[in-house]
């Protein structure tokens, strides 16, 4: 999303405060966050995986924004390369000073083309992480332009990465270091993290949504939000997902990974085990259904393939397991995408 002068990345809707001084930036539309309920309407309103994107000739930039209820942190890249981390304090209006790297003027240009990977080197990203939801006040190049990059300055491919809190990134330190982030930097693709962190149930509403986005490729993280749910809804829903999502898109890859390892396969609890050893076989079946090359079963432990990626709530991997997840995954899509 184009505003003003910058590009909102994994943008979807904004909404001006009260006041009319900043907008409040979303990752879904809100006729799907006004459908969600408990914990998937909070979610759906975090900012992770959200940038601020712009490029500019100012040698020193003005960003003024706020965190709302929770401090927000922000890691700030210069194309891949980071530039420097903020934290945000909640309900602090907040003015951060960027500065360009004089050095860089004396880089020689074959330098500067080795730094030049999936983003050019000039395009500042400022990266919302940690569930933060943030309001966005203003970006000033105070001695020069500032303007959204060009799509030729973007990556050719969007990804869109839906699923649960592994998705989301959350046990990262920072969700730029999460599975999807990794993947996508070794990918060459831009992605959109649409994590739900708990609440990530197949509504009908997000189905709908996720058909109709702007993406190149996606990816379905289901299974381990739903346990709760009976088999027979858990088969309902993802039914729905899967289907809807590729009949929309058929000519576009869509990859649907069963649950990843944890305590609800470890044989821990019985009825645990079972329900995801039920899972696993649903999903199986209805990509088997489908009957194209282009919607494909990609197993959970096949990414997360060692049980000391986890943390010790034996759920959500590490920093260092998303690190490996990403490299897992990205052999498995770099020969399909």
């Amino acid at each position: 999303m184009n505003y003003k002068n910058i590009d909102l990345h994994n943008v979807e809707e904004i909404r001006t405060t009260p006041d009319k001084s900043g907008v409040m930036i979303y990752r879904f539309p809100f006729d799907v966050i006004d459908m969600l309920k408990e914990a998937g309407s909070y979610e759906s309103r975090s900012n992770t995986g959200c940038e601020i994107r712009f490029i500019t000739n100012a040698s020193i930039i003005w960003l003024t924004m706020e965190a709302v209820k929770n401090d927000a942190v922000l890691t700030v890249f210069l194309g891949d390369i980071i530039y420097k981390r903020y934290v945000l304090k909640a309900g602090v209006k907040t003015t951060l000073q960027l500065e360009k790297n004089a050095e860089f003027g004396k880089v020689n240009q074959e330098i500067i083309n080795s730094l030049n990977k999936r983003f050019p080197i000039s395009l500042w990203r400022i990266c919302i992480n940690n569930n933060a939801t943030c309001i966005l006040y203003d970006v000033n190049g105070l001695d020069g332009f500032i303007r959204p990059p060009m799509p030729e300055e973007l990556p050719e491919k969007k990804w869109l990465a839906y699923g649960s809190s592994i998705t989301h990134g959350c046990w990262t330190d920072d969700t730029s270091n999460s599975y999807i982030q990794i993947a996508a930097r070794m990918l060459g693709v831009d992605v959109l993290c649409k994590g739900m962190s708990g609440s990530c149930k197949c509504e009908r509403e997000m189905a709908n949504y996720i058909k109709k986005a702007d993406w190149d490729f996606a990816t379905l993280e289901l299974g381990v939000n739903m346990y709760k749910l009976k088999t027979k809804e858990f088969k309902k829903r993802v039914h729905y997902m899967i289907n809807e999502v590729y009949n929309a898109n058929k000519d576009k890859k869509v990859f649907v990974f069963t649950p990843f390892p944890s305590y609800f396969s470890f044989g821990l609890d019985k009825d645990k085990t079972e329900k995801h050893t039920d899972y696993v076989r649903i999903l199986t079946e209805i990509v088997e259904e489908i009957k194209s090359d282009n919607v494909i079963l990609i197993r959970g432990e096949e990414i997360l393939n060692d049980n000391s990626y986890l943390c010790y709530d034996m759920l959500h991997p590490s920093e260092y397991g998303h690190q490996r997840m990403g490299e897992n995954l990205y052999n498995k899509l770099k020969d399909l995408i």
